[in-house]
């Protein structure tokens, strides 16, 4: 397994040259994600990068935590991050 910091830089290389990633979004994954186990283990299981950035937005963002907002709230920021990754 590739070290932390390589594995980092190589991911944010492969975001930014096939899902056209602009500041902020880049920004924001690199506050709240983290790439570890589960991120590799998600990543070889899912043969469209597509399905998988979205699952795994799903599982690590943790918006019950990060937005204290309501439902309905944490539902619209999730949808408008979705916009800015598949657009």
């Amino acid at each position: 397994m590739r070290s932390t910091k390589r594995f980092d830089k190589d991911i944010f290389a492969f975001c930014r040259m096939h899902l056209s990633f602009d500041k902020d979004i880049y920004t924001f994954c690199r506050m709240y994600l983290s790439f570890d186990k589960d991120f590799l283990s998600l990543l070889r299981a899912y043969l469209s990068f597509d399905n998988y950035i979205e699952a795994f937005l799903r599982m690590r963002l943790l918006f019950d935590t990060i937005f204290e907002k309501p439902l309905s709230g944490k539902r619209v920021i999730y949808n408008r991050i979705l916009m800015k990754i598949f657009k």
